[in-house]
């Protein structure tokens, strides 16, 4: 917005903007009278000079109005969140400081907000109201944004311009988000949209799905709930959703009801497209789902734990089949492998299950090789002197932090020692972060200590899992 020439004072020259428009109305520049070589359409720039005195430059906001007198119709005199939908569906990129979008460097997603004060301030506006959401795999860079009840999307190629879209579904009151999956609770019902590869959408199609209505066909106490709600009142049967990115919790007033990966574990059906009423404790009404394994659930500090146990990897301390959840025996799950798990129990950590080769060959638990079922749980021994502040493990490799060191087992370099407590780890690229963010590379393992190099970060680092534990020394 320009301000208006007539709110400037004229005090120092001692002059008027009047006496300015006087002497402007009265040059007349005619074709052919003035020096040669001059350009002919001085006249017109002389006559908008003039007008912008009298008349003012066009605002486009804070615009006062006379009596009788209506703002224009244009459109930087709409509302500031319908502004907001029609630049984000024109392609406007709200993150005006995008760093990521290397592949178009033109800046014309963040150019459009510039037009006019309006439009900039209706920008401001929305992303101090808004609600955002980011998820990034491998290949493809996820995001959303939430205002005024509308969900705006762009999923595109890493590092490439965000181009952004409204989602047709009914304007939403909140959402939940599972990695690249989204529920949306809207007056009209739930709708789900993204990835359904686990049928946590409770959808048939395992595809990417677009938005659409999520039904419970399966439990017949959830459905006439619904039907009972008002037709915009449809938000009423959530009290809370739950997600990971394979299964997803709902709870309601008639009950929870589970979708997703493991369903036979948990439920009554096999049928994993579809939502089911979970077999819970007496009493026990879930607040979160645990990513860790997607199998467990908490309620306050209590947690329930489920899923296959055909190696004791539930730690339960047999093989049995499990129907539904049980009472966690241990403090909390600190990491699931495909086919064992570590429990953090009191200042120990506790392994139950079929034995990597990560944690046979370290001699993290003695008296078992590789392959074999650890069905009775066991405490983890470290050969540290001090307590254990970090730990990751996998199939095959293994890593823990002590005071100022860092031990690390895998199954291309063995055992050896790195002079630092390490945050994060890349174990495909033979990368560690030190605690200062810096990076490097191992290069060799000579006598069990490493030799390292400088490096650049790793975008798809591991984080090593804090912990405070004691070891068992040896």
């Amino acid at each position: 917005m320009i301000q208006p020439l007539h709110d400037y004072s004229t005090a120092e020259s001692g002059h008027s903007l009047d006496d300015l428009s006087s002497m402007l109305s009265s040059i007349q520049l005619n074709p052919g009278e003035h020096a040669e070589g001059a350009d002919d359409g001085a006249q017109s720039l002389v006559d908008h000079a003039h007008s912008i005195i009298v008349n003012g430059p066009p605002l486009s906001m804070n615009v006062e109005l006379g009596e009788g007198e209506e703002l224009p119709v244009a459109l930087h005199t709409l509302l500031q969140g319908t502004l907001f939908a029609i630049f984000m569906q024109a392609g406007a990129n709200p993150d005006l400081y995008d760093t990521t979008a290397i592949i178009d460097s033109s800046m014309s997603g963040q150019c459009l907000w510039f037009l006019c004060k309006k439009f900039f301030f209706s920008h401001q506006v929305a992303l101090k109201d808004c609600d955002r959401y980011e998820f990034t795999n491998a290949t493809r860079h996820h995001r959303y944004i939430t205002y005024m009840g509308h969900i705006y999307q762009s999923r595109g190629p890493l590092h490439s311009r965000p181009l952004f879209a409204k989602l047709r579904l009914p304007r939403g009151i909140w959402w939940s988000h599972g990695g690249e999956t989204t529920i949306v609770v809207t007056p009209k019902g739930l709708y789900g949209l993204g990835d359904n590869s686990y049928g946590q959408l409770g959808f048939d199609s395992c595809e990417d799905a677009p938005p659409t209505r999520i039904t419970f066909p399966e439990v017949p106490a959830v459905t006439e709930y619904e039907v009972s709600l008002a037709p915009w009142h449809k938000d009423g049967l959530v009290q809370k959703i739950d997600q990971s990115t394979q299964q997803t919790v709902v709870v309601t007033p008639a009950g929870s009801v589970l979708s997703g990966f493991g369903v036979a574990w948990f439920t009554l059906s096999d049928r994993t497209s579809r939502f089911h009423t979970i077999r819970l404790p007496s009493g026990f009404v879930p607040d979160d789902i645990t990513e860790i394994g997607d199998s467990v659930l908490s309620m306050g500090d209590r947690q329930v734990i489920g899923g296959a146990n055909t190696y004791g990897q539930l730690g339960l301390g047999h093989r049995s089949r499990v129907d539904g959840y049980v009472d966690l025996p241990f403090d909390s799950v600190l990491l699931a492998g495909a086919f064992f798990r570590i429990f953090v129990s009191g200042c120990q950590l506790i392994f139950a299950g079929h034995v990597p080769p990560s944690i046979a060959q370290s001699g993290l638990l003695p008296g078992f090789g590789r392959a074999d079922i650890c069905a009775t749980p066991r405490p983890l021994q470290f050969r540290s002197a001090g307590p254990i502040t970090g730990f990751m493990c996998e199939m095959f490799y293994v890593v823990w932090v002590t005071m100022g060191h860092t031990f690390v087992w895998t199954m291309k370099r063995g055992s050896f020692t790195l002079p630092f407590e390490a945050t994060k780890c890349d174990f495909e690229a033979a990368k560690f972060c030190q605690p200062d963010g810096r990076w490097v590379a191992l290069m060799s393992v000579v006598n069990g200590v490493a030799e390292l190099c400088s490096s650049r970060p790793e975008d798809f680092a591991r984080v090593i899992w804090p912990v405070e534990v004691d070891p068992v020394r040896l």
